[in-house]
């Protein structure tokens, strides 16, 4: 599968269950998806660093 396809490829339903703020310029927050997709469920970690009023960094992460 192309990374491309991977959006249109499954069906999910995703749910913010959690959200901080670590520092002054970092955030982390958690998602669960349910869907169609392998394994069914799973919990992501968006883990983000802003700079001024734009990202810096995103990390996505189970």
């Amino acid at each position: 599968m192309r990374m491309a396809d991977a959006a249109t490829e499954f069906t999910y339903t995703t749910e913010l269950t959690g959200a901080q703020q670590t520092d002054e310029t970092r955030y982390v927050a958690t998602h669960h998806l349910e869907g169609n997709l392998p394994g069914g469920t799973v919990d992501l970690r968006y883990r983000v660093t802003l700079r001024g009023d734009l990202i810096e960094c995103l990390v996505i992460e189970p």
